[in-house]
C-alpha cells in the first residue's frame, strides 16, 4: 500500500498546538500514535530538528518495534536550504 498521508510528529516532541491543553503526550501515548499510524498504512513521518525530542521518540519506537518501519521525511530549516546548492532565491 502506498500512502499519500504523512504523519507530522511535532506534537510528539513538544507542547504543540493552539488548543493543546494536555501538553506533550506520554511515551506510551506517542507510541500509540505511531502504532495507529503504521497499522492504518501511514508510511511517512515528518520530523525536524525544531520538533523537540520527536526524533528520539521515533527512534525508541522503531528500536522496540523492529517489525515496523517508516520513511522519515526531515524538514530542513532555512539555513540548510541556503547551504544547499539546489536552492535558489
Amino acid at each position: 500500500m502506498n500512502s499519500k498521508l504523512v504523519l507530522g510528529t511535532v506534537q510528539l516532541g513538544l507542547n504543540y498546538g493552539i488548543n493543546n491543553q494536555i501538553g506533550q503526550p506520554s511515551l506510551d501515548k506517542a507510541f500509540g500514535i505511531l502504532n495507529t499510524a503504521f497499522d492504518n498504512g501511514i508510511q511517512i513521518l515528518d520530523t525536524a530538528e525544531g520538533y523537540g525530542n520527536s526524533h528520539e521518540i521515533i527512534g525508541e519506537f522503531l528500536k522496540n518495534n523492529s517489525n515496523k518501519s517508516f520513511e522519515i521525511n526531515p524538514v530542513l530549516n532555512i539555513f540548510d536550504l541556503i547551504k544547499s546548492q539546489r536552492f535558489y532565491w
